[in-house]
């Protein structure tokens, strides 16, 4: 998950580390002079609402909540964004005024990190590996041939996932692991 914190003219404030990488590749946005640039003026008008009446700029009153859009890219599928309302306390991410955070999704990318799958479940490395590539909708039969490990091998650690993750079937351990934190950090 990419994450932005922007203030309400758009200046960016804190980027991720994945933030910086899709800031990078400038197919769907940028960063032109400090500022986030989406490449579409349709994208950038519906981000541009949805940042000022998060950072109470727009004229909608009440407390305000955000939204969501897609934003297209040319040859891949589009990102998905998430803006709410950030208003920090003291200035620890360099602002002391309201602020907009964004939450980016690139579905291209893999979701879960090995290493928290570990620390969260007492997984092995390999049955953490085996999770995620499930998670990533490869087949345990495309997993073993990937990893040159039998599929007997590869059953043996889904059982043991099964176990350590208190689900028994593919699609419910997908659906728990994507509902984690580990679909959140690197």
């Amino acid at each position: 998950m990419a994450i932005l914190v922007i203030s309400y003219e758009g200046r960016i404030l804190f980027a991720s580390r994945g933030a910086h990488a899709i800031l990078r590749e400038a197919d769907a946005i940028s960063a032109v002079n400090g500022c986030l640039r989406p490449v579409s003026r349709s994208t950038a008008e519906r981000l541009t609402a949805l940042v000022c009446e998060v950072t109470g700029r727009g004229s909608a009153s009440g407390f305000p909540v955000g939204g969501a859009l897609t934003i297209e890219r040319a040859s891949r599928r589009p990102l998905t964004l998430l803006v709410a309302p950030l208003h920090p306390a003291g200035g620890n991410i360099g602002a002391s005024i309201p602020a907009a955070i964004l939450f980016i999704k690139d579905p291209e990318l893999s979701t879960l990190a090995v290493g928290t799958l570990q620390e969260m479940f007492g997984l092995t490395g390999a049955e953490a590996a085996l999770a995620k590539e499930l998670a990533d909708g490869k087949s345990i039969e495309d997993i073993a041939t990937a990893r040159r490990i039998s599929l007997s091998t590869a059953r043996t650690q889904l059982k043991a996932i099964f176990a350590k993750t208190a689900t028994n079937r593919q699609a419910q351990l997908v659906a728990m692991l994507s509902a984690t934190v580990a679909a959140l950090w690197p």
